[in-house]
Order: structure tokens, then sequence, then C-alpha cells
């Protein structure tokens, strides 16, 4: 006969299990937000530069003269120039060992069997990759210096170095960036822009999120009756000017402004949007999964005098 257990003795005793987490409904897998190459997109590009190559400017210097008389009487002339735009090899490579996802909940991501290829990776790692080379590459063509000890920005010069190294460019006046100037420093920006380009609705000044928020805090601080202080995403623009203001993040952290027309910085690689293209392969020498990444890139100003920079004190 069986033993007749009490009922107050029926309990379960869960102590020992950790709370239900479901594994199978949800297999996405959650990576950090990553902002892509917002200046690169802007700017001119000079394709199928494998290492050096030379863009052209040209002045023309035109005379009016009295037409009263016969003949020809020639004056002025055309100056030529060159500015030279270096590309640099630059590669980004993983590898994978499939057989590590096995032992862990990521097994219910892999096909059956024990044949893995490259398409067990999952899809959302490669996505992630190519955005975070998005995201430095956004970084160094704005802070890149072939002399840093950054891995991630000595492989190219940026546009900030490059600019302040060039004679010609104007520099507007230095101040503290902060709450209290913003104001006064934009309007010197926009004052600094040479006389050629006023008017033009192309100049764009670029600068770092952080700047662009201080500008809009301090309008809507002023309470500035005659301006909404509304902005379009991060571009605005300035204050009693056809200038805009555009916030992009290879200037944050670095308290500098630049004023110019997109067009007037050229890009150089090999092949545009190369850096997205990734090769995937599996390795049966060492039951790995690889990915590369191949692309050149380097960059280079047209005309010096059509840029206007602010650095912080």
């Amino acid at each position: 006969m069986g033993k007749i257990l009490k009922k107050q003795g029926f309990a379960f005793d869960v102590s020992g299990l950790s709370d239900y987490t479901d594994q199978v409904t949800n297999l996405e897998l959650l990576v950090a937000m990553q902002y892509g190459t917002e200046t690169a997109a802007l700017t001119s590009k000079q394709t199928g530069i494998k290492s050096s190559s030379d863009l052209h400017t040209m002045d023309n210097t035109v005379y009016l003269q009295s037409g009263t008389n016969c003949g020809v009487n020639p004056s002025g002339g055309t100056a030529l120039d060159n500015r030279t735009i270096t590309t640099y090899p630059i590669k980004v490579q993983n590898s994978w060992c499939i057989r590590d996802l096995e032992a862990k909940w990521t097994q219910i991501l892999l096909s059956k069997g024990q044949n893995y290829t490259e398409a067990d990776l999952p899809n959302a790692i490669l996505d992630d990759i190519k955005k975070q080379v998005s995201k430095l590459l956004e970084i160094a063509d704005w802070s890149g210096d072939t002399t840093s000890w950054n891995t991630n920005l000595n492989q190219y010069d940026g546009l900030r170095k490059i600019i302040k190294a060039t004679s010609g460019v104007v520099a507007a006046t230095t101040s503290t960036y902060n709450e209290t100037n913003c104001r006064t420093i934009l309007r010197n920006i926009v004052y600094n822009i040479p006389a050629a380009l006023k008017g033009s609705n192309e100049v764009i000044v670029f600068c770092g999120y952080p700047e662009f928020e201080t500008y809009r805090n301090k309008l809507a601080i002023d309470n500035l009756y005659h301006f909404d202080g509304k902005s379009s995403g991060y571009e605005m623009m300035i204050e009693n000017s056809n200038i805009k203001l555009k916030a992009v993040h290879g200037l944050d952290n670095t308290a500098e402004l630049y004023a110019l027309v997109p067009t007037n910085a050229y890009l150089g690689c090999d092949m545009e949007n190369e850096q997205e293209e990734v090769k995937l392969w599996y390795s049966m020498d060492d039951d790995k999964v690889y990915s590369s990444i191949r692309f050149r890139r380097g960059w280079q100003i047209g005309v010096p005098s059509e840029i206007v920079y602010y650095k912080n004190t």
C-alpha cells in the first residue's frame, strides 16, 4: 500500500532554478546604435585613385578695357594649380569559430549537422561590422592623422589636419565656445565667409552635436521672438543669415567649426562605397569563418580661400 502523503506537504521547491527566459520567440541580435558617414555623403568623390592623383584648379584674371580703339590688347591670364589627393589602403578583417556557438543558446542559430559554412554566421554580425566601419570613418574623415598613436585615426589624414595646414584658409576669431559666446562665434564665422560666397545657399557650417545643441539651447534661452530656434534633425539656419549649421559626429569632442561648400572637399577612393563590400568565406584549414573588407581612402580640399575654420581656446 502506498505511502499516504499529507496535503500540506505538497509544494514545489524552485529555489534552485533561475527565472525562465524565452530564448526562442525573439532571435534578433541586439547591438548599440551606430551612425554612418555623414560628411562623406555631402562631399565630392574622386574614384579610381589607387595611390595619388591631382585636383586641378583654375583661376582666371579678367580686365575690362575700353572698346573705342581698334586692335587686340590682351590682359589678364589663367593661373593653373594642382592639389594632390593621396589615398591609403585600409582593411578590416575578422574570424569566427562557429563551433563556439554550440554550447550556448546561440546553437539555435546554427544549421543541423557539423558541416558549418559562412552561411551560419548571423547576418546581424556583418551588418553591425559595416556600421562600425562607417562610424570609424566618419571620425577619421575629420580627425585622421597619420602621425597619431590611434590605429583608427592614423590610416589617413582627415579634413581638420588638411584644412589647418593649408595656406589661404580663413581663420575665424578664436574664443571659448559655450552658451554665453556661441551666438557671437557663429556670427563671426558667417562674417568671415568670403564675399564671393555670400548669398550662396550651398555654404554649410559643420560642427559637433554638442556645439549644435549649445547653440540651439541658447536661442531658446534668449527667447528670440523673431527666431523660433526650430531645427530639422540636427540642421538649422544660423540666425540672420542664409547659412546652415549642421552637426556631424566627426566633429564631436573637437570644439571646432568649419564653414565650406561641401563639394569643395574631395574624398578620394578606388571605388565608391567600397568599404561596404564584405568578402566572407569558410576555411577548411582551421575550421573558421573569415571576413575581409579592403578599400582606399584619402581627402583633399579644392580652394582653401573658400573655407573658414574656428577653433576653441
